[in-house]
């Protein structure tokens, strides 16, 4: 049976998500590198999360949450949580985003990723008690205005393969 091609793309960015990981949490005395991995696992998830919807993405984000957690935090909570929520949130959306354009939808996504991030910051200082630090938060939303335009060209890249 020949490999199906509409799963290329999917394959690979399983892949990325995996390498990233890797970075994210062996990069530490990177503290740019790691940031910047750490903004393209968000990205990821997102991205496929709209564009590659299915139901084995729940299992993919769950696993996704607690390694993050786990590697991180030493906790699990905070990603795995938000990941969850993120996943049902944009399996109810769906049907709107099909009207979006290509600029309304990177906006979207970027409304998104910085929910998501927020959401992660105040559930690990109420189950944690971590500080908010929003100096970082600051950070990561500047470090992905600088990215974004860069991965979904990448990324585009990778749909077109598929």
């Amino acid at each position: 049976m020949p490999f199906q091609w509409h799963l290329k793309p999917i394959i690979i960015y399983i892949f990325l998500l995996i390498i990233s990981f890797g970075i994210t949490i062996n990069a530490y005395s990177f503290l740019i590198l790691n940031l910047i991995f750490y903004l393209l696992i968000h990205f990821i998830i997102i991205y496929i999360g709209i564009y590659y919807y299915k139901k084995f993405l729940f299992f993919i984000f769950f696993l996704s949450g607690i390694l993050l957690d786990l590697s991180l935090l030493n906790e699990i909570g905070p990603h795995l949580l938000t990941f969850m929520i993120l996943i049902i949130f944009l399996s109810r959306v769906q049907k709107m985003l099909i009207r979006f354009n290509s600029l309304k939808m990177i906006f979207f996504i970027i409304i998104v990723l910085f929910l998501v991030l927020f959401l992660e910051k105040i559930i690990t200082y109420l189950l944690f008690n971590y500080t908010f630090d929003i100096e970082g938060y600051l950070k990561s939303i500047f470090l992905s205005f600088l990215i974004i335009f860069p991965v979904f060209f990448f990324f585009q890249k990778i749909d077109n393969m598929g």
